[in-house]
């Protein structure tokens, strides 16, 4: 009777006492995870949690002892970390960076009213080189004989009247809104004019072999061109919407490139299809939409029509902020309970940067608790913890206090006060039970798209089966998601 029971009965009852040792620790260690995560929802900065653990399996008395098992520190180099690009504001940079004033004394012109380095009324002759700033106001400038100008006119409401004769090196640019412009080039003379702002009508006319070059940037803008004589040239380059350009001369060409300049949300042009809210008239020569929807061509009232999908062009004098931001991954967030079974195989119960993984030597790990990282749609949630100052070091078959205090929580939800993503958000999770970890983030692209690897993809922590003491292997998870819930929650652990 002893023999049998000590042979068969025995081993059969402390093998059952394994198994509930193993369920009550797992319990245990998914209570853990659930307080710790509690405590950051509720934002309980300084608030202690605690979990006991109990080490040691139920015995059998007197013939058999419980098991016992440790608690420590998880691997070495075990970490959780999150890439991403956070894009925003946009910010208008304008034209030219001009300082106040210019050469206008000396410069062989005449100006009204005089003492004034922002006048009304100037007018040069012969060769004359004029750079000058003028803010504020109606100007109008009017060169003879071949002069050049580099003109900067900083105004609204207000109208601009330049008149340029020979001089190949014109500059003229305009930063304002609801401006009357008239540009008169006639001799060959050369102009390139910069117009920024909205609600603006620039009327341009050139003569006797003229050539003019107009960038525009703004919304409801209005262009005309008259030519006396078919050897004078006219290229307008829009960025904007719903902006208009008239002309019956077949050497003018015009390019719209969909913008919105009043409420600019990125600094990469095209914007979709705003291109098709520009028009032409008249009899003109070619226009050219470029949106990021088709591609064709036609003819329409004499005017030569073609649609191109240009993607990915720098929109003129707008850039957005970029803020590349990653966790520092220095401090990560992990334990092991290792059960030390006399009649089981030893088996292993770990948290690990918010999961609960359990695993037995040679087998393959497999999460009893995913961690808090969701997605729904393109949105992606992630909860981070990290322990400070290390986790302790317990054995026997008594019952270990792991106690956590919230020492601060980081928030970061985008988008959120005109920043945005952009490009690709990254989470890496290096891990000795990496299969674990590759099996859920991999369920993660089917709402985010994206992918999912882990490396060495030929070792043990990627393939299993799992080995004491083995190596990490790295998950990376890299999808574009349109908005992400960031937080990280930092605690102060000690084990008693």
């Amino acid at each position: 009777m002893l023999a049998n029971y000590l042979g068969t009965q025995l081993p059969g009852q402390m093998r059952v006492n394994d198994a509930n040792h193993a369920l009550q620790v797992e319990n245990q260690v998914a209570r853990l995870a659930a307080v710790l995560r509690g405590a950051a929802g509720v934002q309980a900065i300084g608030g202690v949690v605690s979990q006991p653990v109990v080490l040691g399996s139920v015995g059998a008395p007197p013939f058999a002892t419980g098991d016992g098992a440790s608690i420590g520190p998880g691997a070495r180099g075990s970490q959780l970390t999150v890439s991403f690009t956070a894009v925003g504001p946009v910010g208008y940079h304008g034209p030219g960076g001009w300082p106040a004033g210019g050469n206008l004394d000396g410069s062989g012109c005449s100006f009204t009213p005089l003492g004034t380095q922002n006048p009304t009324n100037v007018t040069c002759k012969g060769g004359t080189t004029l750079t000058q700033n003028f803010t504020n106001g109606s100007h109008f400038i009017s060169v003879t004989g071949g002069a050049n100008l580099h003109l900067n006119f900083t105004t609204s409401n207000s109208t601009v009247v330049v008149g340029a004769t020979g001089g190949v090196g014109n500059t003229v640019i305009v930063v304002g809104s609801h401006d009357n412009v008239y540009l008169n080039a006639t001799g060959g003379s050369g102009v390139h004019m910069t117009v920024v702002g909205s609600w603006d009508n620039v009327s341009c006319s050139g003569a006797g072999g003229a050539t003019v070059r107009l960038m525009l940037v703004g919304n409801h803008d209005a262009t005309s061109w008259s030519a006396n004589g078919a050897s004078s040239s006219f290229v307008e380059s829009a960025w904007g919407s719903h902006d208009s350009t008239t002309t019956s001369n077949t050497n003018a060409a015009v390019y719209y490139t969909g913008f919105d300049a009043a409420n600019a949300s990125t600094s990469t042009c095209p914007y979709g299809n705003a291109s098709n809210s520009d028009t032409v008239s008249g009899s003109g020569g070619t226009v050219n939409y470029n949106n990021t929807g088709y591609t064709g061509s036609g003819s329409s009232g004499g005017w030569t029509e073609t649609w191109s999908k240009v993607t990915g062009q720098t929109c003129p004098f707008f850039s957005a902020t970029t803020e590349p931001q990653k966790s520092s991954g220095a401090v990560g967030a992990s334990f092991v309970v290792d059960l030390r079974n006399t009649y089981t195989p030893a088996q292993i119960v770990a948290f690990d940067q918010g999961a609960v993984v359990y695993v037995q030597p040679n087998g393959q790990p497999r999460m009893l608790v995913a961690p808090s990282i969701s997605s729904s749609g393109g949105n992606l949630s992630v909860w981070i913890p990290e322990f400070r100052g290390g986790v302790g070091t317990e054995e026997g078959t008594g019952t270990a206090e792991f106690s956590a205090r919230l020492v601060s929580l980081l928030s970061i939800d985008l988008p959120s006060s005109k920043f945005n993503l952009s490009g690709v958000t990254s989470i890496a999770v290096s891990s000795p039970y990496a299969v674990a970890w590759y099996a859920y983030l991999s369920g993660l692209t089917a709402s985010l798209g994206g992918s999912a690897v882990c490396i060495p993809k030929t070792s043990s922590a990627c393939v299993g089966p799992f080995s004491m003491n083995g190596p990490l292997g790295t998950v990376y998870l890299n999808v574009t998601a349109t908005t992400l819930a960031l937080e990280v929650a930092t605690y102060s652990v000690t084990l008693g």
